[in-house]
């Protein structure tokens, strides 16, 4: 299994801002992840399943595939941003991948409070309707 990791998603957006006159960046606080997310869905060929989920206070965000199938079979895991009905994969290469579900965090990142989705999607290896189960953890 392919881990992934993004080092900071929005942070940098966040560091442009200066706190009174001196020009010194402000950092926000990071809060630890403690809202244990869990989307179940079923995913058909050459589908696409989306899930929202809101970030209330800049922090760690995990995100794991945890089940597809029966069989396990390797799937498309992304995060985004929701407009409309769609997923806006807007994170950079390290916010999308090709993984099998397991048990630890294939996307990783620091964000900020905001509305953010994670989506599934078939990359050519189903051959049916297939369920998944993915957990996303943050503050």
């Amino acid at each position: 299994m392919k881990l992934r990791s993004l080092a900071v998603w929005l942070l940098p957006i966040a560091m442009i801002a200066c706190s009174g006159s001196t020009g010194t960046p402000t950092v926000p606080t990071l809060t630890p992840p403690t809202i244990n997310q869990n989307f179940t869905g079923s995913l058909a060929v050459q589908g696409v399943s989306t899930n929202n989920f809101t970030v209330t206070a800049a922090g760690q965000v995990e995100i794991t595939l945890t089940s597809v199938g029966p069989p396990p079979v390797a799937v498309g895991l992304a995060l985004g941003s929701p407009s409309g009905l769609t997923c806006v994969l807007s994170f950079g290469s390290g916010a999308a991948l090709t993984t099998l579900p397991g048990p630890s965090p294939q996307i990783t990142g620091t964000a900020l409070a905001g509305t953010f989705c994670v989506e599934v999607y078939d990359v050519g290896n189903l051959t049916g309707t297939t369920n998944y189960s993915v957990t996303v953890l943050h503050p």
